[in-house]
């Protein structure tokens, strides 16, 4: 009767304050990581591009200075 009962009363209980961890806490942290590495590569493609706009603004910035040198040494 008392193992019946054991049986019926579901899985064991775990003592109070006890966190009970998932087997597959391996996958998850792979998981993680993976998305992690995704995440950053993206962050340093994106800083590439805006680098590579930074430079071209940069550059415009110094064409249109020497037009207005060479226009104001004209007038």
């Amino acid at each position: 009767e008392r193992l019946r009962a054991q049986q019926l009363g579901g899985a064991p209980r775990s003592s109070p304050g006890r966190i009970t961890v998932p087997t597959d806490d391996g996958n998850v942290v792979r998981t993680l990581q993976s998305k992690l590495k995704e995440e950053k590569t993206r962050r340093q493609d994106q800083v590439r591009q805006l680098e590579g706009k930074l430079a071209a603004a940069h550059g415009e910035i110094l064409r249109l200075r020497r037009l207005l040198e060479v226009a104001g040494q004209q007038t």
